[in-house]
């Protein structure tokens, strides 16, 4: 009889998952560390962007991740995503591009 595949018992077990409270956290640090308030000068609308990109972090992150390393195959190449591919990107994982 198959065992049922459980967490706990898996080659993942002992993995630390990534916690509510570090996504928030690198996500504070990567909003004040950015160019934001160089690129959108309206504090109404940075306040908007932080709301709605703050409890959606980790997947844009993970996103982003895949995005920049999922096809790298060669030591020499460079790893990363241009504005524009982000922006596709973003559109093609659910993003709606700019607000209506």
């Amino acid at each position: 009889k198959k065992e049922v595949w459980s967490f706990q018992k898996s080659v993942f077990k002992d993995f630390t998952v990534d916690l509510q409270t570090l996504v928030e956290e690198c996500f504070e640090t990567d909003w004040q560390n950015g160019r934001v308030s160089q690129i959108i000068r309206s504090g109404e609308a940075r306040t908007e962007i932080f709301q709605k990109l703050s409890p959606i972090y980790l997947q844009v992150m993970v996103a982003f991740w895949w995005e920049a390393y999922g096809e790298l195959e060669a030591k020499d190449q460079a790893c990363g995503v241009s504005m524009m591919d982000f922006r596709a990107m973003m559109s093609r994982y659910g993003g709606e591009g700019r607000c209506a």
